[in-house]
């Protein structure tokens, strides 16, 4: 039944983080394929991608980093780790990417 579907569906939809359900629509049309009589359903699902996640695991690491390289600017140049550093974190960025 489309209707226990489209319930199982919202339940499973509301407990995802990452994305808010906003609407789901269920059509159902019958057409003929080739003489052919068919139920052609279609489900139709609104969503809003919460923005704190991507913020929270993408954006606040990176602007640290930044913050880190920056940081390696105030670094004397006689002591030869500054390259390093700018390596290391050339690093931790892309293997957060």
């Amino acid at each position: 039944d489309s209707k226990q579907l489209t319930d199982w569906s919202e339940k499973i939809m509301d407990s995802q983080y990452e994305w808010l359900f906003l609407n789901m629509s269920v059509t159902n049309d019958t057409v003929s394929y080739f003489g052919f009589n068919q139920t052609l359903i279609v489900y139709t699902v609104k969503m809003k991608r919460r923005s704190i996640l991507y913020v929270a695991n993408f954006l606040l690491p990176v602007l640290f980093f930044l913050f880190l390289d920056f940081a390696s600017l105030l670094m004397s140049n006689s002591s030869g780790e500054k390259i390093g550093f700018k390596i290391t974190v050339l690093l931790a960025v892309t293997v957060m990417q």
